[in-house]
Formats: structure tokens, C-alpha cells, sequence
């Protein structure tokens, strides 16, 4: 410590490597912190569509298992196999011959549907008759936890959630489906049932993403009493006896979709996203370990600090080489220093360099010269000293420590009509001099002089004395202040005293001017004050432009790099979508068995397959499947059901007339299936293409929205374009629960305005009225032509805004927000931008809705443009 505290060499490099070091790492920190950001938002974006893609997957495998599980018992001969096994009454000889057809049937169907692993019939009694596991055959089933439903409830469209259970046999998880089974007085006889086999399931769930090394996705469901592995192996499920847990199981499992960082099941920080499968009554989550996620900006931060750390070490070894070579001749010029304050004013300092420390020798050498000429000229200035103060116009008394006067000057003498008082005389000072307490009759008290009160060290000023004389009397200022020797003991107390005559006559003409000038500093200060608040405005939107042009050039760069794969995928489904319609006649050839006329039918209905793209919902699909299968057994189709199946994937259900015959024919079967097949790989290349379409839309609108002007030009705009921008980048907001309605007045003319600056007024009206309904409402946007204005009104069906909170809500950082939700400014900005259009905005709130209404004139309109 010694040495650092009288070296300067060290001082200086330790006090710039300690900068160095705090800078590394507040820049390292800084770093850190926003490429996690980054990376987490990235993390949520790429788990949210691995989930996505899963969830459809797996929704579409379970509608796959209930629509084969209803084909493989619809067959009429399948029907009339299980009523005679199911019948008491049936002869030895047609049970057996009815339990060879279905035994052989049902073991044909597990053959091509490895999805199931087991099909039985059991009798009333609960007694396996009939499986494809022949061991299993005669013994008896617990009835527990099966999805039961019959086919009347697959019509209806009503949702079946399947029952997750563990199995006794294999100790994996499973779904049994269970159909009851009637005879023809609608009494239960049997049932038959199927057990799912879910690898499919696991490899759905297991299949790569492409997250990363530690990503994992599985799903959760209700096991007994416990939330446990849906997707897991069975030596996983067993590690977790009690169930698993955590955050985002939690969450899923009350039915909540969700990102978020958390702990997993295993007590391993993640990034998760999670989803509720309504439909299956399971959740959904993929995961990816925070250490993996965010490495790299762990990495970023280790490297920043360690090329810091490695900066800061040579530039401190430098400096520390250049303050040695700077402070050699300081230190010279300090021992010099040393010596004249020693009193050896022969010392001179070297000088070393011609730079600022020469300089400093150079001064300091003629200072050391000068002092001496000092010493030689105090003796005169002693001397002259008197006559200085005997030359002031103020007067100026000195008293020592014991009250006795021990110097007046001239202008005090003839201030006070007498010189010092006799050191013998006990008269007070206020008394030997004529002093009183100005405008009255009192001797100025002793005690308060200020000469007395400076010997007790105590500065102070008078303006309330009065020097009475025969032929006039003045007011005096009197100003005391004591005097120490080098101990800090008081050895004299100074008195300066003037004639204050004329001050006392301009403090009246002074007090005359206060209020004016009060006056004029208010007005004054209400100017500057006007003047910062619009400096302070200017410096906002100065700073608001250079963020927005930031940003739009940032996402007009993400939006290319998107365009490009959406451009492939466009392209490709395009040319696959040719090569099925060219290859039309290639499935043609397939069917040379098929007389001339179903052939051309066949061609013709491949022809017709993809006509009408299916918009219909599940509830509509499965009416008009009802429909058409009974239009089908009227006109004795054999196996109307399958056959309706197929029509309605082949998307003919609107008119079968023309079909008829061709469906008569018994070879239609298989022609349909081929048929049914086409169809579904027409419908995905056509939902491929819906949603690269969907995707380009969503990044145009960023690339609009983005595209900040900041030229202060006025752009010729159809006003609806901005506001249907704003719509585009909302849907994901708006498709969960909010109904946008739409009231535009056709041939809106196009205004020249600032459109990027109105597309900040609809995002601000149209994000507060989704929050004001809590993402759940009506939200209606009327456009409409006044005489010389457009009026947009946008409202929503919240909860309104108070008559207290109303009048406030434009002002500048109010907000009604929880803090750290709202800045208060938004509205501020909405209110700044119409203004600054020459338009008006006026607010209408009532409980249940709140309308904003945007008036913008039409002064600056071109032409018309239809809406």
C-alpha cells in the first residue's frame, strides 16, 4: 500500500487497468444478456413449430385408428359373422364356420393395420371368443379402462378423448378401443375391441426435429391418480413411480399451452414449450437444456472478456512504461520543490524536456525567483499597507482579543467623528462611539457588535446601526470577521464598516420594481419551460425514427432470407401438384380388368378428385357422410359406409346420380380406394401450398410495416392498406378467440399523409383494444367518408374506461398498467401523429365498448380508390 500511495507510476496503471477490467466486463455482461435474449426468443420460435407439426400429427394418427376401427366392423358379412357367434341358438357347424371367417378376418386386418396389436370379441360375459392372439381366446377380460363408444357416436361428430392406461401384460402404456355389440332387438351381446399399439406414437414424438443434442419431446397424460409418460419406455415410466413434474407438465396438464423457462422432470434447467391435446386429453412438450440453448452466448461473452482481459494487461504494461518516462522529470522538479520550501530559494529544478513538464520547470524556477523578489518587496508592502487601507472608502476598525481598539484608518475616523478611544477608559465601544439600533433611542448593545462576536469566531454582518453626530447621523453596514494565527487561535477581530445612506434610498426604489420583475420571471420561465418540453419532444421522435429505421431494416432482412425457402416450397408442390394431373392416365392403366365404360368412369373420377377442396368442419363432414350413406343404401350400394367414406375423401357428396352405375359395379371398390388414395395426396400438396401462401402474406406485411420513411415526405396512401397490414401481423392474436368485423365504405378516396407514422396509431388503437378484452371479443373497424374528412372508428367489446380515467388517458406517461407493462406514452404518440395529419381523434366509452375515432381531412386527396 506504501507503495502505491507514493508512486505515481503505479497509481496511474492501477487505475487503468482498473477502468480496462470494469469495462470488459460491463461490455461482456451486456453482451451476454442480450444474445440470451436472442437465443431464448429464437429457442420459443423453433420449439413452437417442432410442436405444432407434432400436434397435428399426432391428432391425425388417432382420427386415422378410429376411422379403420369403424371400416374393419362395417363390413355387412363381418356384421352377419359377429350375430351368429354372438347367438346363443347358433348350430356347432355355423359357429364354427362363422368363428374361422372372423378369426381369419380380423387377422387379415392386423396384418395391414400394424397399428393395432390386438382385435377380439368378447361375448357378454366378458369371455375373449375370437382374437387375433389365438392364446388369449377363452379367457376373460376385466372390463376397465377402455374407450368405449359406438359408431353412432363417431356420426355425430361428438370428440372421443381416449383412455391412457397401463397395460398388466406388457406394462406399456395403451388405448383400448371398445364397441358394443347388439343384436337385432338392440340388446348388448358382445363387443369388440382393438388395443392400440402407440410406437407410432413414440416415433411421431421421438422424431428428430433438428432442436439440438439435448432436445426432447414427450407426451404427459393421466395415468390412475398420477400425471406419467405417455410416449416413454417402460423402463423410463418405472423411474418415476409417483408421476413426473414440473412447470410446464404442470401447466399443460390444467389445460394450458404455454412457453417458458423452468426446470424439467429430471430437475434440468430448459426451455420448454407445452400444449394441451384437447382432442386426446394428453400433453404435449418439447425441450431443449438452457445450457445448450444458450452456449453460444456463453461463448460470446468468454470470448469478449478473455480478449479484454488480454487488451487490458498489454495496454496496462505500456502505460505503465510511458507514466515511468513522463514522471522522471516531475519527480526532479519535486525535489527541487522539496528544498525551496525548505527555505533554499538557490535551488533551481532541471529541465529535462521541451514538453509541458519542461514548462513546469521552466515556471517553477521563475516562481522560486520570484519569491525571492517577494521577500525583498514584503518589507515595502508592510509599509504600504497602511496607506492602502487609509486610501479605501470604507472605514475598517481592528480591536485585539481583549476588546482594545488597536487600529482605525482615515474613512473610519471620519465615519466615527474620533480616532481610538483612551485604552483607559471603561466606557463601552457602542457608547464611545455614538452607536445606536437604527431608528431608535437604544445604544447598540456590546454584545452584539460584530467586532465582539468575531472575537468568538463567529462571522457576521450589521445593517442596523447608526452613527448619531452633532450635525447628522448615518447608517452604517457593518461587517466583522476574526483573524487566526497559524495554531487557528483568534489574535484579532477586523471591523469594515460604510456609509449605507444611498443603498437604504435604492432598497425603496428597489422594492418598487420587485413585482414587475416577479412578473416578467414567471413569463420568462414559462417560455423556457414551453420551449424544453418541445426540445424534449423533437429529441423523442428524432431517437423514435432512428429505432423504427433500425428495425425496418432488420426485418426486411429476415424477410428475404424467409422468402427464399417459401419460394422453393411454392415451387415444389407446384410441380408435384403437375406431375399427379399429368400422370392421370398412368392410374388408368393400372385397371385394364374394368370394361370400357367404368374405365372411362374411373378416369373420370380421378378427374374429379380435388374439385371441391375440403373447407367443410368435422361436424359438417360427418352430416353429409350420413346423408350420402343413406342415399347410398337406397340405391343398394353394397357397403355404403366405406363407400361414403371414400366419396366424401374423393370430395364427390354433392350429386352421386351420374355415379350410380359405376358404383354398382362390384370391381368400384378398389377404383374408389385408388381414387381416395389420389385424393389425399392432392388435399396435402394443396394445404402445403394454402400455408407457403399464408406464410409469403405474413411477410409482406412485415416487410411493409417495417419499411420506416423517414424522408418527412408526404406518400400518396389508401389509408385501409395500413390498417389491413396492422390485421396481417395481429392474426396469431386474433385467431384465438377475437372476432374482427370489418365495415368499410367502398371507394375511399387515397389521402397524401405519413403512413408509417399512421401505421404506429392503428398498431397502438388496435393492441389496447385487445388487451382492454383480454384477447377475447368483438373488434370492429368502421372506415367511412365525412364531408371533408375519412373517419376510422376502431372499438372493442372490453370492459370501457371509467369517467375518472377518461379525460387522463391522452396525457403523456399516464397509464392504468400494472408497472413495467405500459409506458404511458402510446396514446401521448397516437394523439402527436393526428395532430401532426391536421386530424382529430375523439374517444367514446361505455360499458361493454369503447370506440376511437381517427378523423383525417381529405385537403391532400388525388383520386379514388375502391376499398
Amino acid at each position: 500500500m506504501k507503495f502505491f500511495t507514493q508512486h505515481l507510476t503505479a497509481r496511474i496503471s492501477s487505475y487503468f487497468l482498473l477502468l480496462s477490467l470494469m469495462t470488459v466486463g460491463i461490455v461482456g455482461g451486456v453482451a451476454f444478456l442480450r444474445a440470451r435474449e436472442a437465443l431464448k426468443e429464437e429457442a420459443f420460435n423453433r420449439l413452437s413449430v417442432a410442436a405444432s407439426l407434432k400436434e397435428q400429427e399426432i391428432d391425425r394418427w388417432f382420427e386415422d385408428q378410429e376411422r379403420n376401427f369403424f371400416i374393419t366392423t362395417q363390413f355387412p358379412e363381418v356384421k352377419e359373422q359377429l350375430q351368429t357367434l354372438l347367438n346363443k341358438q347358433t348350430p356347432p357347424e355355423n359357429y364354427q364356420r362363422a368363428y374361422e371367417q372372423l378369426s381369419a378376418h380380423l387377422k387379415d386386418v392386423a396384418k395391414v393395420s400394424p397399428n393395432f396389436s390386438e382385435i377380439f370379441i368378447l361375448d357378454r360375459a366378458n369371455r375373449t371368443l375370437v382374437s387375433t392372439n389365438s392364446n388369449r381366446e377363452g379367457q376373460y377380460t376385466v372390463a376397465g379402462n377402455f374407450t368405449y363408444f359406438d359408431f353412432e357416436q363417431i356420426d355425430s361428430g361428438m370428440p372421443i378423448p381416449p383412455i391412457f392406461y397401463v397395460s398388466p401384460a406388457t406394462g406399456k402404456t395403451t388405448v383400448t378401443f371398445a364397441a358394443p355389440l347388439r343384436n337385432a332387438q338392440g340388446e348388448r351381446v358382445g363387443a369388440i375391441l382393438a388395443h392400440l399399439n402407440l410406437d407410432r406414437i413414440d416415433r411421431i414424438v421421438r422424431a428428430g426435429t433438428g432442436l439440438g443434442e439435448s432436445s426432447e419431446t414427450y407426451l404427459i397424460g393421466s395415468l390412475v391418480t398420477a400425471s406419467d409418460f405417455i410416449s416413454k419406455s417402460e423402463t423410463q415410466t418405472k423411474e418415476f413411480p409417483d408421476g413426473v413434474s414440473s412447470a410446464g407438465i404442470d401447466a399443460a396438464m390444467q389445460g394450458g399451452s404455454g412457453s417458458q423457462l423452468y426446470l424439467n422432470y429430471n430437475g434440468v434447467p430448459v426451455v420448454g414449450v407445452y400444449r394441451w391435446l384437447s382432442e386426446q386429453d394428453i400433453a404435449l412438450l418439447v425441450e431443449l437444456h438452457q445450457s445448450e440453448a444458450f452456449d453460444p452466448a456463453r461463448q460470446l461473452a468468454i470470448a469478449i472478456i478473455l480478449a479484454g482481459l488480454l487488451a487490458a494487461g498489454l495496454l496496462s504494461f505500456g502505460v505503465y512504461w510511458l507514466a515511468k518516462r513522463i514522471s522522471r522529470p516531475i519527480l526532479a522538479i519535486a525535489d527541487a520543490a522539496t528544498q525551496v520550501a525548505a527555505g533554499n530559494l538557490e535551488r533551481a529544478a532541471p529541465v529535462l524536456t521541451q514538453d509541458e513538464v519542461g514548462i513546469l520547470a521552466r515556471n517553477f524556477n521563475a516562481m522560486t525567483q520570484q519569491l525571492k523578489t517577494s521577500f525583498a518587496a514584503l518589507t515595502e508592502s508592510e509599509r504600504k499597507l497602511s496607506q492602502f487601507l487609509d486610501a479605501i472608502p470604507a472605514g475598517v476598525f481592528v480591536i485585539d482579543p481583549q476588546g482594545k481598539p488597536t487600529y482605525i484608518n482615515q474613512t473610519g475616523q471620519t465615519l466615527l467623528g474620533r480616532g481610538l478611544v483612551d485604552s483607559s477608559s471603561s466606557e463601552p465601544l457602542s457608547a464611545a462611539y455614538s452607536a445606536y439600533i437604527s431608528g431608535t433611542e437604544e445604544i447598540y448593545p456590546p454584545d452584539r457588535l460584530p467586532s465582539a462576536l468575531a472575537l468568538q469566531g463567529e462571522s457576521t454582518i450589521a445593517d442596523d446601526m447608526e452613527i448619531r453626530r452633532p450635525d447628522k447621523t448615518i447608517p452604517l453596514e457593518v461587517r466583522g470577521t476574526p483573524i487566526y494565527d497559524e495554531e487557528g487561535n483568534i489574535i484579532y477581530a477586523i471591523a469594515v464598516f460604510q456609509d449605507i445612506i444611498q443603498r437604504k434610498k435604492a432598497e425603496k426604489v428597489l422594492a418598487d420594481y420587485s413585482h414587475t420583475l416577479e412578473q416578467q420571471v414567471q413569463e420568462r420561465t414559462q417560455e423556457l419551460s414551453q420551449t424544453l418540453h418541445h426540445l424534449k419532444t423533437t429529441q423523442e421522435e428524432l431517437i423514435h425514427s432512428e429505432k423504427m429505421a433500425a428495425l425496418g431494416q432488420l426485418v426486411a432482412g429476415v424477410a428475404h432470407e424467409i422468402n427464399t425457402p417459401l419460394g422453393a416450397i411454392s415451387s415444389s408442390i407446384r410441380n408435384i401438384s403437375n406431375f399427379l394431373a399429368e400422370n392421370l392416365k398412368l392410374f388408368f392403366a393400372t385397371l385394364p380388368g374394368l370394361p370400357p365404360e367404368q374405365q372411362q368412369s374411373f378416369l373420370e373420377v380421378l378427374q374429379h378428385t380435388g374439385q371441391n377442396p375440403n373447407s367443410l368442419s368435422t361436424r359438417e363432414q360427418r352430416k353429409l357422410k350420413r346423408a350420402l350413406t343413406r342415399n347410398l343404401e337406397a340405391n343398394e350400394i353394397e357397403n355404403a359406409p366405406i363407400v361414403a367414406n371414400f366419396l366424401m375423401g374423393i370430395g364427390l357428396y354433392d350429386d352421386i346420380e351420374p355415379w350410380l352405375p359405376f358404383l354398382q359395379n362390384p370391381e368400384s371398390k378398389k377404383t374408389l380406394q385408388m381414387a381416395y388414395q389420389f385424393a389425399n395426396v392432392q388435399s396435402s400438396t394443396r394445404t402445403i401450398s394454402t400455408a407457403a401462401d399464408r406464410a409469403g402474406k405474413v411477410v409482406f406485411a412485415l416487410k411493409s410495416y417495417a419499411r420506416y420513411d423517414s424522408t418527412g415526405e408526404l406518400i400518396e396512401t389508401n389509408i385501409l392498406d395500413g390498417i389491413e397490414t396492422v390485421l396481417t401481423l395481429y392474426q396469431n392474436q386474433l385467431k384465438h378467440g377475437v372476432e374482427v368485423v370489418k365495415n368499410y365504405e367502398p371507394s375511399l378516396p387515397r389521402i397524401r399523409c405519413y403512413p408509417d407514422e399512421l401505421n404506429q396509431v392503428w398498431t397502438n388503437l388496435i393492441h389496447n383494444a385487445l388487451q382492454a378484452m383480454d384477447n377475447r371479443g368483438v373488434l370492429t373497424i368502421d372506415a367511412r367518408q365525412l364531408e371533408d374528412a375519412i373517419a376510422i372508428s376502431i372499438s372493442d367489446s372490453g370492459t370501457g374506461i371509467s369517467p375518472e380515467v377518461l379525460p387522463k388517458i391522452f396525457k403523456p406517461f399516464f397509464t392504468t398498467k400494472p408497472p413495467g407493462e405500459g409506458s404511458g406514452l402510446g396514446l401521448d404518440i397516437v394523439k402527436k401523429i393526428v395532430n401532426k395529419h391536421d386530424g382529430e381523434i375523439n374517444v367514446n366509452s361505455v360499458p361493454g365498448k369503447t370506440a376511437f375515432t381517427v378523423s383525417l381531412p381529405i385537403k391532400r386527396s388525388i383520386n379514388s380508390q375502391g376499398s
